[in-house]
């Protein structure tokens, strides 16, 4: 009913609001993926691959945010801009770019729903963007020795090294929800093929069973006539009532 996805959206801001009060971004972003499945699990869709899928959104989400947050500070470090409009910059641009993920997330997004996913697939799935968050994180705290030592451009080439091979693991994890979704039609279609063979084999059987019973009745049929035909009334007679 609609009151329970109203009821669950409050719940799921409420969590964010109060993540986000604490002020620990490992929190915050603990917080945000747990309250993410929380919301899949219960309102949407309790299949493994959907699941998987909603938790790389909201990866990818959280390094291009985290991404957004390093690159605007990095390039008005020095300048004497107003915080609150480069805060608008960063957050004017982090919607951008959240809508173009998600729409490229639809676009690349297997249609087909995976029913069943092993605990492995599962745990690999999610150890890339993890990785990639928790280096992209640690990248933004150490920023200001980062940019002293190496410059603005290799951070850039980091944030879109990680979103490409992020984007080569989405890909790759779209293939491995395909063969599985193959793998489980392979064995339905495996299953419907013996339930044929076994019925058909059950018809043939059955067949092969009404075909000797026409034989024999054939053949009595013959003996009665043949009894009849040499005038051996009473013993065709006694032959029809033992048949």
């Amino acid at each position: 009913k609609k009151g329970w996805y109203v009821l669950g959206f409050v719940l799921y801001l409420t969590g964010q609001f109060a993540a986000n009060a604490g002020g620990i971004g490992a929190m915050v972003f603990a917080a945000d993926l747990l309250l993410t499945l929380a919301a899949v699990w219960c309102l949407f869709t309790r299949t493994a691959g959907a699941v998987i899928l909603n938790l790389f959104l909201n990866f990818c989400l959280a390094l291009a945010a985290t991404g957004v947050n390093l690159a605007v500070s990095i390039l008005f470090a020095g300048m004497e801009w107003d915080v609150y409009l480069v805060a608008d910059i960063g957050l004017g641009v982090k919607m951008l770019v959240y809508l173009l993920l998600t729409k490229l997330f639809l676009l690349g997004r297997s249609k087909e729903q995976v029913q069943a996913l092993r605990p492995a697939v599962v745990i690999v799935t999610c150890m890339v963007p993890a990785a990639s968050i928790f280096y992209l994180v640690s990248l933004a705290m150490v920023g200001n020795i980062y940019l002293q030592m190496y410059g603005v451009k290799l951070i850039f080439v980091n944030i879109a090294v990680l979103l490409v091979v992020n984007g080569a693991f989405f890909w790759l994890m779209n293939d491995i929800f395909r063969a599985s979704r193959i793998r489980q039609e392979m064995e339905l279609f495996q299953k419907q093929s013996d339930l044929q063979y076994r019925y058909y084999a059950e018809l043939e059987k059955k067949y092969r069973e009404s075909r000797k019973l026409i034989h024999d009745m054939k053949n009595h049929l013959q003996a009665v006539e043949r009894l009849y035909k040499e005038q051996e009334t009473e013993k065709g007679e006694g032959y029809v009532r033992d048949l």
